[in-house]
């Protein structure tokens, strides 16, 4: 993936692209299709293929996409809220400016995929496996990584607050470009992660207290 997000034209498949008016049913496939402006509400898009699609200003309320998988595909400027992304897999993709609350993630897969300013609230990420993924300019607020997996994952530029942590393994896990890095529970397990020696400091309340360490005057 590139450092600097991509436009659609920037896209190796871009010329292929046919414009959808709407999501596909449950369990069909859609092979470089663009869809654009689609708002939804209660939608079912459970074990859809997605191959070589761009979805542009998205708004999804919702609406359920479990067990899909996206490969290949560049999503701009989308909105997801509640509904669930459960056990779907995602590779070699692209999500930018685009905004996730409350929606459930748990059981994803992550492969090569990049987030370019995207804000996530309230996220359940139990349970997913990330490997080689970004997180680039982003917010992510009160997700939830309980018994992830996560390998060279990275956080440059972006805030973490509020991020639980319990039962995660991590892997060559780089926190360092985090511009706010809070953890709600389960430091102890930061196991596999690099962080600055200034996060180290303003982590030390939250490692005394998984340590059972009382600090006092």
């Amino acid at each position: 993936m590139s450092d600097s997000p991509r436009a659609l034209a920037d896209l190796p498949y871009a010329q292929y692209l046919e414009r959808r008016s709407a999501l596909p049913e449950c369990d069909d496939s859609a092979d470089c299709a663009l869809f654009d402006g689609v708002e939804a509400t209660d939608l079912a898009v459970k074990g859809v293929r997605f191959t070589e699609c761009a979805f542009d200003t998205l708004r999804i309320i919702a609406s359920s996409f479990q067990g899909s998988q996206f490969s290949e595909v560049w999503v701009h400027g989308s909105q997801f809220v509640s509904g669930t992304l459960a056990d779907t897999s995602w590779q070699n993709s692209e999500v930018v400016t685009s905004s996730f609350a409350g929606v459930e993630m748990h059981g994803v897969t992550l492969r090569r995929v990049t987030f370019h300013n995207c804000k996530f609230d309230s996220v359940n990420f139990r349970s997913a496996r990330m490997r080689d993924v970004t997180f680039a300019d982003c917010v992510l607020r009160d997700a939830d990584f309980g018994g992830a997996s996560l390998e060279r994952v990275s956080a440059t530029g972006s805030e973490l607050t509020g991020i639980k942590m319990d039962h995660v393994t991590l892997k060559d896990v780089d926190l360092r470009g985090a511009t706010r890095l809070s953890i709600a529970s389960g430091t102890e397990r930061l196991e596999g992660a690099t962080i600055t020696p200034l996060q180290l400091v303003e982590l030390a309340p939250a490692f005394a207290r998984a340590l059972g360490v009382s600090v006092r005057e």
